[in-house]
């Protein structure tokens, strides 16, 4: 038997990520510059910390992705919800830490949303 666990993980901390096979996230993506957009009843109700992002809404994405790719583990696989106009720059910091991006989905809305990626 395989013993299955899942923890939740905290990017401002080192965290030994290499036990999982899988990474799921839906990190605070929308870019600082976007707030005056968002939905009032978003923006007003909502922490900011949830929704919010440096680097154009980049920054966790970055974050994450590099803490995985400092990790020894042979192969993992990640799944991350994206923004509108993010999944180039979300592929971008993909590649640059040797992640092959298997797909990219859509919601539906038919805006690409999900990426899913591996490392081995």
């Amino acid at each position: 038997t395989r013993k299955e666990s899942s923890a939740v993980s905290d990017v401002y901390k080192r965290q030994d990520t290499s036990s999982f096979d899988i990474v799921i996230s839906n990190p605070p993506y929308i870019s600082f510059e976007e707030k005056k957009d968002i939905m009032k009843e978003v923006r007003n109700y909502e922490p900011s910390n949830a929704l919010f992002a440096d680097e154009k809404g980049l920054y966790f994405y970055r974050k994450i992705i590099e803490n995985l790719a400092k990790q020894i583990k042979r192969k993992q696989f990640l799944f991350l919800e994206v923004g509108i106009n993010q999944p180039d720059g979300v592929v971008k910091i993909l590649k640059n830490n040797n992640f092959n991006v298997v797909s990219i989905k859509k919601d539906i809305s038919n805006i690409p949303r999900c990426i899913i990626a591996e490392r081995s």
